[in-house]
């Protein structure tokens, strides 16, 4: 998709500028980051919490997400790997998000334990800011042309260039012809997901404002709330291949997994002490 827009944008305006100013999926993980890291530490230094600290959690957080996110990929494809160990220790290859959530929440945890921190605040105010990073991410797939829709006849249905990962898959599928410009239309699911990223941002963060009292309470709700907006959104994948006797995708098969601690977590957190809160949040 990014080579299609920078093409288009290029011929529409007469220059050659658009190369370097529509960014690199790269580029866009990187801001991804950037704005998440830095919202956390203003967010939790003006509760209290040690900017220190807040930023070595980012950074094992972010080293546990990269880590997270090609283990998960390669296990999910397996077999490849097998037959191919070699691919282990390409940092270029592919990813999958959960593996991503999967090691930063592990990044967190064992940065908390190796400095004896309360979980919960920090955990909390990651919590407030997570769906900043999943908003502005979820752009670089949808760049790239990975994590694509089933076909749609909607109006904001989006077509992807020639020898994209959409086009490839729709041939293979035996529904497009090869010798096509695009892809048949498609949900742009990318889009969706960065909408509802942006839709758990402001949640968690009206959350967080509320229930800092209660720590851990704002990380399970946000979890509750990813786990079964995610499970729906992926109900119009078509890049997923199936488990279960084809009935779900591998991210539904998390969502469900992981919905039974987040509703355990929260329920406990809402029934502990509350913590004293006196400090303002921005």
């Amino acid at each position: 998709m990014r080579p299609r827009l920078v093409e288009w944008l290029d011929a529409l305006l007469g220059t050659t500028a658009y190369a370097w100013l529509v960014p690199s999926p790269g580029v866009v993980y990187a801001a991804a980051i950037l704005a998440v890291v830095v919202l956390l530490v203003r967010r939790g230094a003006a509760v209290g919490l040690d900017r220190y600290h807040l930023l070595g959690m980012s950074l094992w957080a972010i080293l546990g997400g990269m880590v997270g996110a090609r283990a998960f990929y390669l296990w999910q494809h397996l077999a490849a790997t097998l037959a191919d160990p070699a691919q282990v220790l390409d940092v270029t290859g592919g990813t999958a998000s959960w593996g991503a959530y999967m090691g930063s929440l592990a990044g967190l945890l064992l940065y908390a334990g190796r400095y004896h921190l309360p979980v919960g605040p920090y955990a909390d105010v990651a919590a407030s800011v997570a769906g900043l990073g999943i908003a502005i991410g979820r752009w670089s797939c949808f760049l790239n042309g990975d994590d694509f829709g089933a076909v749609a006849t909607l109006p904001w249905a989006v077509r992807f260039p020639h020898a994209s990962m959409p086009f490839v898959a729709q041939v293979q599928a035996g529904q497009l012809d090869p010798l096509t410009d695009l892809s048949l239309p498609v949900h742009p699911v990318q889009l969706y997901l960065s909408a509802n990223g942006l839709l758990l941002f402001g949640s968690a963060t009206h959350a967080w404002r509320r229930l800092r009292a209660h720590p851990g309470a704002t990380f399970c709700l946000y979890w509750l709330c990813y786990d079964v907006t995610r499970f729906g959104w992926e109900f119009l994948r078509a890049d997923q291949v199936l488990v279960l006797d084809d009935h779900l995708t591998v991210p539904q098969v998390m969502a469900i997994i992981t919905v039974v601690p987040a509703l355990w977590g929260l329920w406990r957190s809402l029934h502990v002490g509350r913590v004293p809160v006196e400090i303002a949040v921005p």
